[in-house]
C-alpha cells in the first residue's frame, strides 16, 4: 500500500514538472537586445527623415520641441491619436513605414509652431497621401525660399 502511494505520488510530482517546464518553454521571454534594436532602427529612421528637413529647410525650431521623438513621446502620440497603434510581436511594438510619416508629420507640424492639439485636429485619421503631402509642402516651401 505504501509503495502504492509513493509511486502515484513520484508519479504526480513527474507530470507536473513536465507541465511546468514545457509551460516556461512557451512562455514568452523578454528580449532586450531585440527590443533594443527596434528602438535603435525606430530612431535612426526618424532621425534621417529629421535631419533631412532640417538640413532642407535649414530652421530653427520652437522652444520646447525636441528633434527627435522618445520612447515616451512616439507613446504619447500612439495613445493621443496622433500615430496608430503599432502591430505587437509579443511585447516588441512592430512600427511600419506609415508610423514614420505619421511621427514626421507631427514633428514638422511642431517645427511650424503648431500645438499638439492643432496637430492632432488636423492628422488623425489622414490617409499616407495627406501625410506625404505635410511632408513635401514643407520642402516645396524651401525650395521656393
Amino acid at each position: 500500500m505504501l509503495l502504492l502511494i509513493l509511486f502515484f505520488a513520484l508519479m504526480f510530482i513527474t507530470i507536473a514538472a513536465m507541465l511546468w517546464s514545457g509551460v516556461e518553454l512557451f512562455r514568452e521571454q523578454e528580449d532586450p537586445l531585440g527590443d533594443r534594436l527596434v528602438d535603435l532602427q525606430a530612431h535612426a529612421m526618424v532621425g534621417e527623415a529629421l535631419a533631412a528637413m532640417r538640413q532642407a529647410a535649414d530652421t530653427v525650431t520652437p522652444a520646447g520641441v525636441r528633434d527627435l521623438p522618445d520612447r515616451r513621446a512616439v507613446r504619447w502620440y500612439t495613445t493621443t491619436g496622433l500615430v496608430d497603434r503599432p502591430a505587437m510581436q509579443g511585447r516588441t511594438a512592430l512600427y511600419s513605414p506609415r508610423h514614420l510619416l505619421q511621427v514626421v508629420a507631427v514633428k514638422r507640424r511642431q517645427a511650424e509652431g503648431r500645438s499638439l492639439a492643432e496637430v492632432q485636429s488636423e492628422l488623425t485619421g489622414a490617409t499616407d497621401d495627406t501625410l506625404r503631402e505635410v511632408r513635401t509642402a514643407m520642402e516645396m516651401d524651401v525650395v521656393s525660399l
